[in-house]
This record gives C-alpha cells, structure tokens and sequence, in this order.
C-alpha cells in the first residue's frame, strides 16, 4: 500500500511539473528574433504566397523538427502561426516581414546567420543544409 501512494506522489509531482513548464511555455515573450539565437533554428515562411499543404507538412515533421530545434514562424495576412508558444512583439513581426520581403523562405541558423534563402518551400533541402552545419553535426554525435 505504501508503494501505490509514493507511486501516485511521483506521478502527480510529474503531471504538476509538466502543467509548469507548459505555462511558463506559454508566457514567452520574443522581442526580437535575436532572442532566438543560439537556442533555436528558425524557419520564416511567406504563408501569403505559400500553398497550405506546407503547414500540413510542418505539423507531419514536428519530431524532426524538434530534433533540429527548429522554430518555424508562418506570416500571413499580418498574422503569424508559430510552432512555439511565445508571444511575438511587434519588433518580431517586423524583423519576420523584412526577411520576407525577396524571399518566401528563410532559414536562420542558431548564430542568427541567414543560412538559406528561396522562393519555394522545401523541407527535405532544408533538413539537409541544417545537417551539414557543422553545430548541428555536433549535436548529432552527442
């Protein structure tokens, strides 16, 4: 009997540190994308140009996603979808606009170099210049 209580302590300790980290999850807030940097690779996308099978795709890959720390921000219509559960300034917003002004697609490696630029969506080349980086390469043999 002893053993089912400690057993339903640690799983409700573990539910309540899991509702934690999704609420402070929440509470981000980026100010800019340099914020961004060194934590995350993010994928800008034009939506107004893209097809919509290209958020379908996204959501397909989240674990590969994930493994690659990548943060894909969506703009479209002034409204930007997002894989993340930050809360985007108006600075954000702008930065991801001017990115997007000549290219639908942009890849900004963890340094906050752009690494890729293009006009169409394409997840397996993206996939592929992300695991040439040498960071990346790193964190693959770990």
């Amino acid at each position: 009997m002893n053993s089912i209580i400690k057993l339903t302590i640690s799983i409700f300790s573990i539910l309540a540190l899991m509702a934690s980290s999704v609420a402070i999850a929440q509470t981000v807030y980026v100010r800019n994308l340099a914020e961004l940097s060194w934590n995350y690779r993010v994928i800008l996308l034009n939506g107004d140009v893209l097809p919509a099978e290209t958020l379908s795709e996204l959501s397909a890959q989240n674990n590969a996603l994930n493994e690659r720390q990548i943060v894909w921000l969506w703009q479209q219509n002034n409204k930007v979808k997002s894989n993340s559960m930050g809360t985007l300034s108006e600075l954000t917003l702008t930065q991801i606009a001017q990115q997007l002004t000549a290219d639908n697609v942009v890849l900004i490696g963890k340094d906050g170099g752009v690494k890729m630029q293009s006009q169409n969506f394409d997840l397996t080349a993206l996939f592929a210049t992300i695991d040439s980086m040498p960071m990346r390469r790193q964190e693959m043999q770990q």
